[in-house]
């Protein structure tokens, strides 16, 4: 009971994250973000921590590797 108990938690969880507010955005809107975010002279961030946001941004799902990698801006 435990593991089914678990499992459907599992499930749970993942249908949520796909309900949420910003996968309704549209990809273009998503890489025009994730270009603002990059962009030192928009948001002041130091000169490793603006290297490593395309990476951060790619880190976080699979959507979102697909945005940052197909933006090619970003890198």
């Amino acid at each position: 009971i435990n593991d089914k108990r678990r499992l459907l938690k599992q499930h749970i969880q993942k249908f949520k994250s796909l309900s949420a507010p910003i996968r309704k955005l549209p990809t273009e809107i998503l890489a025009h973000i994730f270009r603002i975010l990059c962009d030192s002279s928009y948001i002041h961030i130091g000169e490793y921590e603006k290297y490593r946001a395309p990476f951060l941004l790619a880190s976080i799902c699979k959507w979102w590797r697909e945005v940052a990698i197909e933006h090619s801006p970003l890198w």
